[in-house]
């Protein structure tokens, strides 16, 4: 199998002012991508195992919050924390890691078509880390976004992260769009990526789709 097929679920909910609670799943099949999505838990046998050929499964749960420091003002970005704790599994038992990132936004033009940038930057560490795990690696992605119209985006964006055993870092570039669509109170939004080197996949397709709910 030459492929990995991926799909994530994530639902948040205000618990207080500034502050949400995230609670997500997420799972994996194949063989290009799913160390870094189930954070490299598995042994060099079933790594072998993958180099042959032989799919793998897993998946992901992970329990967070996000607090947001503070507001865009001026010249100043906003400024947001987010904390998980995750559990992940796969062929070969259980590991558990936890991260946290900061997360900066910033409007560069506004009117009827704004332009904002983010950047996302922070540590991830392994519980209990195996004799060939990394304790901490690293993450980051960019991302610039450009309104066309009212209610649709472009977006272009790049991800980061540190790898396990001596992989180059995950390098991916990705281009998508984004469009509210009003009377369903939601989101869609559509991306291709590109990888940068052998350790990332050499594409990615996604698909999105963000609903509010109780919104006014």
């Amino acid at each position: 199998m030459r492929n990995t097929y991926g799909a994530e679920t994530e639902i948040g909910f205000g618990i207080a002012p500034d502050l949400d609670l995230r609670i997500g799943q997420s799972g994996a099949y194949g063989n290009l991508d799913i160390g870094r999505r189930l954070g490299t838990i598995a042994s060099e046998q079933s790594e072998d195992m993958v180099r042959s050929g032989r799919a793998e499964l897993g998946g992901v749960t992970q329990l967070g919050s996000l607090y947001q420091l503070s507001k865009e003002q001026a010249a100043v970005p906003s400024v947001g924390l987010l904390g998980r704790v995750r559990a992940l599994y796969g062929p070969d038992g259980t590991a558990y890691e936890t991260d946290a990132v900061a997360l900066f936004g910033k409007s560069l033009v506004g009117g009827e078509r704004p332009l904002g940038i983010s950047l996302n930057a922070g540590l991830i560490s392994r519980i209990d880390p195996g004799p060939s795990d990394r304790p901490h690696r690293y993450l980051a992605n960019a991302s610039i976004g450009q309104a066309i119209s009212r209610d649709t985006a472009l977006v272009a964006s790049y991800a980061r992260e540190q790898q396990e055993r001596g992989d180059q870092d995950f390098s991916l570039a990705q281009i998508g769009v984004r469009h509210r669509l009003r009377s369903q109170k939601a989101i869609v939004g559509v991306a291709v990526g590109i990888g940068l080197n052998r350790d990332t996949p050499q594409y990615q397709v996604a698909v999105a789709v963000q609903w509010q709910i109780g919104a006014p």
